[in-house]
């Protein structure tokens, strides 16, 4: 007789990523008949919407968390523009579930939404409580990001099979195991090393912005694309070079090996009106890794190459 192995995942979110929350139901639906089948596991997908009851004992919070928490093998937190209604202890619920599980040494696959945000749903105060939780996310572990639905599904289908896997092979330890805190999937992440210089290109000697990226790990890295953060948490994404007219897409780095990627003033003064607002050079692998630049030392290069 066969025997299926079932793993609990908690869904966590604040209100304004309804149509994620979808798609994340619809992948593991997916994912149980095709992937979990033939590994022999299935994933129940834990959501307030289908596992709470009513009770008016404590507050809701509490309520959730009694109810919900409890047995969950992993998480998935999805995150746009807010980050939702604060709690006792806590920034928001989502903030709490979070913080929670990681100390109980449950593994939290954590998503970050870079698509715009409509200027008339944007929440100055949410947005920045959201970025806060964000950078403390980073500096504690890795976090996801996804610029489309379609780009949500391919993750998490990627990273939900990694972490039942290594549930099925008993790496991780779950519920009450080692309090320590486990963001995505990212054991020994490469050694990718990104900075930025005004370079000048052409007889003319054009002045650009160069963002170097070399991969100084002994394994290939495969890449997705360059990018600049602005201060307000959001992304610059420049469709091509300005010197090579090379798309910004897929690439692979090879150990040591180096690559240029540059942007000209102009360009940048075509999406982005106030140049000051660069924050730092970005690169993000095909399983949504981020590797930055130095922020005090890109700022320097941006105001030497815009004259700030």
């Amino acid at each position: 007789m066969r025997t299926t192995h079932e793993y609990r995942c908690l869904l966590i979110s604040p209100s304004d990523v309804a149509n994620e929350r979808l798609a994340v139901s619809e992948v593991v639906t997916g994912w149980n008949a095709q992937i979990g089948n033939k590994l022999g596991a299935r994933v129940e997908l834990v959501r307030w919407e289908t596992h709470s009851t009513p009770d008016l004992g404590a507050p809701p919070q509490e309520v959730l968390n009694r109810q919900l928490l409890p047995d969950c093998d992993f998480a998935i937190a999805l995150f746009w523009s807010r980050l939702g209604t604060p709690t006792a202890n806590y920034l928001s619920g989502s903030d709490e579930e979070i913080r929670l599980l990681i100390k109980a040494g449950v593994r939290v696959l954590v998503y970050f939404s870079q698509a715009p945000i409509p200027q008339g749903r944007l929440d100055t105060e949410q947005y920045s409580k959201l970025r806060t939780l964000r950078e403390d996310l980073e500096a504690g572990g890795l976090v996801g990001y996804f610029e489309d639905i379609a780009n949500l599904r391919e993750q998490v289908q990627l990273h939900m099979t990694s972490a039942v896997t290594e549930l099925l092979a008993g790496t991780i330890e779950t519920k009450g195991g080692p309090q320590t805190r486990q963001v995505l999937t990212a054991a020994n992440p490469p050694d990718l090393r990104v900075s930025a210089t005004v370079a000048f290109i052409g007889y003319d000697a054009a002045q650009v912005l160069s963002i170097e990226v070399e991969n100084h790990s002994p394994i290939a890295v495969f890449l997705a694309s360059v990018m600049v953060e602005l201060e307000d948490g959001r992304n610059l994404f420049p469709k091509s070079d300005s010197v090579t007219g090379e798309l910004n897409s897929k690439r692979r780095l090879e150990p040591g090996d180096r690559f240029d990627f540059h942007l000209s003033p102009s360009d940048v003064l075509a999406v982005l009106e106030d140049p000051s607002l660069m924050r730092r050079a970005a690169v993000r692998d095909v399983i949504a890794r981020m590797y930055y630049s130095d922020e005090e030392s890109f700022r320097h290069q941006v105001d030497l190459l815009f004259g700030l």
